[in-house]
């Protein structure tokens, strides 16, 4: 196996002309861009170093990589770094390596067992708790597959229009989607074989099954609010 080679990621991002490029954070009140925010929640590491850095912010990399490489580590920090998810400074005690921080735009709370992230989206917001202990009387979710459903942002808008519409068929949820019915179709049956999703006849169009969650989803109401509660994971749609 070909050993990392640390220096040259540490040469490329932690230089201090990299420390000077002006980086863009959008304020805690500026509606964030779903597609980015999943695709860093998406990944496990980058929800651990999320979670490390709330807890502790300005630690040098060499301080946040417990069990992976050092270089996979510099190349999550870099990915959210321009996702404005982190930020990097100079290093008074050490030149040599740049600290990194949670970026003040993130909005988070700490608890003793878990880090609360809050984020909220044009048409709806998502209360993330990272290292929470889900209640044993809800579906045990795994956290890995909900999330990297979330990260795809057909699946994610498929999974939304469910919950807003109810049982739809498929030519329905193409909208949402935004590709072509076959894509539609396929990414309904691998959330019908992940348990998200569940197919019955259409009583008014025999020609077209309709799609509905799945009764473990987690779907409830609250006034005109519609909530997915995935115990880490709480999604309200507006």
């Amino acid at each position: 196996m070909q050993a990392c080679r640390v220096p040259a990621l540490f040469e490329r991002w932690e230089t201090m002309a990299d420390l000077q490029e002006p980086v863009s954070l959008p304020p805690k009140t500026q509606l964030l861009d779903e597609n980015v925010v999943f695709s860093i929640l998406g990944d496990p590491l980058r929800r651990k170093l999320l979670m490390v850095l709330a807890r502790k912010s300005a630690q040098p990399a060499a301080d946040l990589h417990k069990t992976h490489q050092l270089c996979s580590t510099v190349k999550h920090l870099a990915v959210m770094r321009s996702a404005g998810f982190v930020i990097m400074a100079a290093n008074p005690a050490d030149g040599r390596r740049a600290l990194y921080s949670l970026s003040p735009a993130i909005s988070a709370v700490v608890s003793e067992c878990s880090v609360a992230f809050h984020f909220c989206f044009q048409s709806f917001s998502a209360e993330v708790s990272i290292g929470a202990s889900v209640s044993p009387t809800k579906h045990q979710w795994n956290e890995d597959f909900v999330f990297d459903t979330l990260a795809e942002p057909v699946r994610r808008r498929l999974l939304l229009a469910l919950a807003r519409g109810g049982p739809q068929p498929a030519v329905n949820l193409q909208g949402a989607g935004g590709r072509t019915i076959d894509d539609t179709l396929k990414r309904l049956a691998r959330m019908r074989t992940a348990g998200l999703v569940t197919m019955s006849d259409n009583q008014k169009d025999g020609r077209r099954n309709l799609y509905s969650l799945s009764p473990q989803v987690p779907l409830t109401t609250d006034g005109a609010s519609k909530v997915i509660d995935f115990g880490f994971c709480v999604l309200r749609l507006g």
